[in-house]
């Protein structure tokens, strides 16, 4: 504390409270918004105290914090590079200041869906290995420079790797042993819908939409595929537990 003065560095958190620079961030990451301030302490003869003269002081700084701080919310990202809770995820490693500058202002076509809201998860916590999800079809193209890298070293394939289909059923070969015959089989296909969102950026109108789309093709289905089609919403309690004691639900 050279010359009586004591320094004290503060910058502002996602949530608009104080938050220690070294418990942030890494070195290098410091972002423009960051303030230090630093706070003249009074001499007396053999004798100082500081907390109350750094207390007074503070009531200022915690006020300029409480009306300057952003407020982030899913919706709404910052402006600056956002701190990654997950230091050891693929987030953190293939995203940098760079990318995010130029990639933080772009919304997909599909869902709305922006580069913020595909790092969440490992904005939030800290034990996230890829650290990202994709909200829609679109945000493997558009957020590319990040989602490209971070497939690659999941998958451990090359940037010219290509994905093959082969729709061959004659194929497959079942392993089914005659003294240990298949009861019942269930099969459930995941699969995302072309102008949908994917389920973490869909939206309210796209999941009714989903759901529309869905009823009007189970309707076509004819013979031994033809069913019936029990929505959620509205669900009687005792279709909903024989549903659930057939192991549907």
């Amino acid at each position: 504390m050279p010359g009586g003065n004591l320094f004290m560095t503060l910058a502002c958190g996602h949530n608009g409270a104080p938050r220690s620079f070294d418990d942030e961030y890494d070195g290098g990451e410091r972002p423009p918004g960051y303030i230090g301030y630093k706070i003249s302490t009074a001499q007396v003869a053999g004798k100082r105290d500081l907390s109350a003269y750094a207390g007074s002081h503070m009531l200022g700084v915690n006020s300029l914090l409480a009306g300057s701080a952003p407020i982030h919310s899913f919706e709404s990202g910052p402006k600056d590079f956002p701190v990654i809770k997950s230091r050891n995820s693929l987030v953190k490693k293939h995203l940098d200041r760079e990318k995010w500058d130029k990639l933080k202002n772009i919304k997909t076509k599909t869902s709305g869906f922006t580069i913020w809201k595909a790092i969440q998860v490992s904005i939030h916590f800290p034990n996230q290995h890829c650290g990202i999800y994709a909200g829609d079809w679109d945000s493997y193209k558009d957020f590319a420079e990040v989602f490209d890298p971070i497939i690659q070293e999941y998958h451990g394939i090359k940037p010219s790797a290509k994905h093959t289909s082969d729709m061959d059923a004659s194929k497959i070969f079942g392993n089914v042993g005659a003294d240990v015959p298949v009861h019942s089989v269930r099969i459930r296909v995941g699969r995302s819908i072309d102008g949908f969102g994917l389920s973490p950026g869909i939206t309210k109108e796209q999941r009714k939409g989903v759901e529309a789309l869905m009823i009007k093709a189970f309707s076509n289905l004819s013979g031994d595929l033809a069913g019936t089609y029990y929505p959620l919403a509205g669900m009687d309690e005792r279709v909903r537990q024989k549903l659930v004691d057939d192991h549907f639900l």
